[in-house]
């Protein structure tokens, strides 16, 4: 089970979310799948989509198609992160079938455990008689009661600006995906809960697929600029799909390999560090890498930066629009927030190279790590030990393994020289 605490405040959770399975044709599941949010509303808990029920995709073979069991996949969790609490309503995004589907069987779970039955919410406009998708080709209620659910509950409509009763979310009507799509967003911990579309906003045009999928595009970019907003971290409905092609990856093959390096942007630090900084790049030019960073014009950074170019070599500057004194010198990638950045250096990339550095070097380290932990394709992750620099953190790692907060396995690779770090990526073949 893929799961998550993805907002803590003061030792409590907050919001914690599961990858609910769900068959698409071109990804399989862990790659893909539905996310369901759980959201904590004091006494009890609100769930924001519930995924599919049945494998199949066309309403026709669902009947004789496997259970994917995602009710139980949503009872664990709850049980994990909020013990004891009962679901006290159910939000649907929108009305698409691995939105929604699994709505009246946890509500069957829920009743049969806590004795209630959380109402299904979701936008006026997805609710009525239309054909969406080929999915749903008619209302909630027909849907429902042909699915064989004589017990069901539906709860009032949720509308723009409502706030989601004892949370800290309001509901934000972004249509055009369908005309009642909602995502959630919250002030006060920056934080939107919406389709991965809405934050590509940067890229100024609706991606070509994206079409053959939207009821309106018009809109949906109306939505896409109404659901940007600066040094918000974004969470979504589904993951990205990231499958590998094989073309692409013989073409990668010939051009070289992507490396994306983490490293400090602070300019008083010991000279050796700014030295490794510069042999990195210099090694990283000689095996024609093409090079992802950062993308400040400080630091390790800057030093790296400064020797990929010196060399000749392939650079790209990833850079968030709030950062200051930003490196430009290169092909420069702009994205919504650090968060963001953090995730375009680690998909980007073929190899992660990790040297010494502070906070903002650890939290993406720590992302890169996850991602290889609940992925079933894991990236090289190379950390560079320089003088012992990781040793207190190492440590911690063996006493979480130690105390059994997590499996021990390899996600990562320690070199405690350069030298060593670069025998280690040449031996590294790209599948």
């Amino acid at each position: 089970m893929i799961s998550e605490i993805i907002l803590e405040d003061k030792g409590e959770i907050k919001v914690a979310r599961v990858l609910l399975k769900y068959n698409l044709p071109v990804s399989k599941y862990p790659e893909f799948g539905t996310w369901c949010y759980l959201i904590n509303a004091k006494k009890k808990i609100v769930v924001f989509d519930t995924g599919p029920k049945f494998k199949a995709f066309r309403p026709m073979f669902r009947k004789f198609s496997k259970n994917l069991n995602n009710d139980d996949l949503i009872m664990q969790t709850l049980e994990k992160y909020f013990p004891g609490k009962t679901v006290r309503e159910i939000i649907f995004s929108h009305f698409h079938y691995d939105h929604s589907e699994l709505a009246p069987e946890l509500q069957i779970r829920i009743k049969k455990k806590f004795g209630n039955i959380p109402p299904i919410r979701l936008h006026k406009m997805d609710s009525g008689s239309k054909k969406i998708l080929n999915v749903y080709e008619h209302g909630i209620e027909k849907v429902y009661k042909e699915a064989g659910y004589k017990e069901w509950k539906l709860g009032s409509f949720v509308k723009e600006g409502e706030t989601i009763k004892d949370t800290d979310f309001k509901i934000i009507h972004l249509p055009g995906h369908t005309k009642g799509t909602v995502g959630l967003i919250s002030q006060k911990y920056k934080i939107v809960i919406c389709g991965w579309w809405i934050e590509k906003i940067e890229k100024k045009v609706v991606a070509f697929s994206m079409k053959l999928i939207n009821e309106d595009n018009k809109i949906l970019k109306k939505s896409m600029k109404k659901g940007s907003f600066e040094g918000y971290n974004y969470y979504y409905y589904h993951p990205k799909v990231q499958k590998k092609k094989r073309v692409l990856m013989f073409i990668r093959k010939i051009l070289g390999k992507r490396v994306s390096v983490f490293c400090s942007s602070q300019n008083n630090i010991d000279e050796k560090y700014l030295d490794l900084a510069n042999a990195l790049g210099k090694e990283l030019v000689a095996r024609d890498a093409k090079i992802f960073f950062g993308g400040q014009d400080s630091g390790m950074m800057k030093n790296l930066a400064d020797s990929v170019l010196k060399y000749n070599g392939k650079l790209i500057s990833v850079f968030a629009k709030t950062d200051k004194n930003v490196f430009k010198k290169c092909r420069t990638i702009s994205v919504m927030n650090s968060r963001r950045r953090t995730r375009v250096l680690i998909n980007r990339s073929d190899i992660i190279v990790c040297l010494p550095g502070g906070f903002g070097t650890l939290e993406e380290l720590h992302n890169s790590i996850l991602i290889n932990q609940t992925s079933k394709t894991k990236k090289p992750i190379l950390l560079l030990n320089l003088d012992g620099f990781y040793n207190p953190l190492l440590a911690q790692y063996d006493n979480i393994y130690k105390n059994n907060f997590s499996k021990q396995e390899t996600l990562f690779e320690v070199f405690t020289s350069l030298n060593e770090l670069l025998v280690y990526l040449d031996s590294i073949k790209l599948s």
